[in-house]
């Protein structure tokens, strides 16, 4: 006779105390009686998803080891596309920035003052963030809530202010609030490419090492960088927006698939051990296909 875990747990609960909180103490928990197979099919059961058990695990590190290499790998190519453009047969110059190195002879290096403009978020306070709401709230990490104000229109790039994801960067658009913990920044060149090309820049490493790490405006303005046409930026940004759809699409397939092993592996283990499946019978299946 087979029992399901949920049978084993009816029979706990009717043998415990009928007071407002169950309990079981230890004679009712010695006189408890168990079905037990014989201690051969016991160890068999045993084994059985723990051998199996380390084998899904082993296949969903592999899936957490290629997820981290395609997001590697989304960052590089985004990266060259914002610092060495789309032409892998364009003439190449030395920009004089160790982080840039060679840039596109026609590209022009200037700091990132002359092209955008960035000043701080405002406060708001806990009361004033809901779960629901007319505008969206975002500080240094993203979107926290919404609100009933606004204090920025349009396209717009936030920037992490302080904090350990300090210079993580946002681009939204529309009328939204942004916090004091982050900083507001404008631009007269394609947003997206800025979003790609301040993404690339890791502005986290700008940030002082006091015990609270802060990126102020100032630092992020006098950046230097190098700049292509408006035109190119868009050609560039699509390109980019394209290869992030495709590396998108890969990474929320496998983390599905580490999901369902995930959950494959529950499954498994409950079935074994509630009798569901006939291990010895599943062992000789095995046996006799290898």
């Amino acid at each position: 006779m087979k029992y399901h875990l949920v049978d084993v747990e009816r029979y706990i609960s009717y043998y415990s105390s009928s007071n407002t909180q169950e309990n079981l103490n230890l004679t009712k928990i010695k006189n408890l009686i168990v079905l037990l197979p014989p201690f051969s099919e016991q160890q068999t059961i045993a084994n059985y998803p723990d051998r199996k058990t380390r084998l899904i695990d082993t296949l969903i590190e592999n899936k957490q080891k290629l997820i981290a290499l395609l997001k590697e790998q989304r960052a590089a190519i985004i990266n060259h596309a914002v610092t060495k453009g789309l032409d892998p047969d364009v003439k190449l110059k030395d920009s004089g920035i160790e982080w840039l190195g060679e840039i596109p002879e026609h590209w022009e290096v200037k700091k990132l003052k002359h092209v955008i403009t960035i000043k701080s978020g405002e406060g708001i306070t806990r009361e004033d963030i809901n779960e629901e709401g007319t505008y969206e709230v975002y500080g240094g990490n993203g979107f926290l809530g919404f609100t009933e104000d606004y204090n920025v229109t349009n396209d717009t790039l936030i920037i992490g202010r302080v904090g350990a994801k300090c210079g993580k960067v946002h681009l939204v658009c529309g009328h939204k609030w942004v916090t004091d913990n982050a900083l507001i920044a404008k631009t007269n060149q394609n947003y997206r490419f800025l979003f790609f090309l301040l993404t690339s820049m890791r502005l986290n490493n700008l940030a002082n090492q006091n015990a609270q790490p802060l990126i102020t405006g100032t630092m992020i303005k006098y950046q230097i960088a190098a700049l292509p046409s408006i035109d190119e930026q868009d050609k560039i940004v699509e390109n980019a927006e394209s290869e992030t759809m495709r590396f998108d699409t890969l990474l929320r397939n496998n983390q599905r698939q580490i999901e369902l092993l995930k959950e494959y592996r529950t499954a498994l283990i409950s079935e074994v051990v509630t009798g569901k499946i006939d291990v010895q019978d599943s062992e000789k299946q095995e046996v006799g296909y290898s």
